[in-house]
């Protein structure tokens, strides 16, 4: 068992479950983790013991350790939150992540907590690194998006020489 947050956190329905999870970056589920798209140390199951490096012979353990000794990871899950300018919108996830009119990836869902809309996003490790350095701006149907960083995804996945 695991616990996020704070005994403030105390959450009563499943979207207040959902906001809880999405501001840490826990993903959960087919939703969350599509099958035969997702990699897990995309979405950071490495922090919280959902990959073995020691155990072998489970299905993709070949991938994935591979993945990790050569440093592919491409991609990081993210919390992202939404401008409350925006307005309101009724999306079908996922939904496309823009960057100058370049896709640089998913937000997989939305849910309403206490400072607006938060959701969980798999975007482009190269366009992480362009936000926190030049402090750009990113987009999802014209509304302005911004990735949040919890302090347990830190540091960043970072490629190997």
């Amino acid at each position: 068992m695991r616990y996020y947050g704070t005994r403030d956190d105390a959450i009563g329905t499943d979207s207040g479950y959902q906001a809880l999870r999405y501001r840490y970056g826990v993903a959960e589920g087919a939703i969350d983790l599509p099958p035969e798209k997702a990699l897990p140390l995309e979405a950071r199951l490495d922090l919280d013991h959902g990959i073995s490096f020691e155990k072998g012979c489970y299905i993709g353990q070949e991938v994935t350790a591979r993945t990790r000794y050569r440093g592919l990871v491409k991609r990081s899950y993210l919390p992202v939150r939404l401008d409350r300018a925006s307005g309101n919108h009724d999306w079908d996830f996922p939904q496309d992540i823009t960057l100058d009119d370049r896709v640089v990836g998913q937000v997989l869902g939305m849910a309403e907590d206490d400072d607006g809309v938060i959701g969980l996003a798999s975007i482009r490790l190269e366009t992480i690194n362009t936000v926190i350095e030049n402090g750009v701006t990113l987009a999802i149907d014209n509304a302005s998006l911004t990735p949040l960083f919890p302090e347990r995804l830190m540091p960043l996945p970072a490629k190997k020489d």
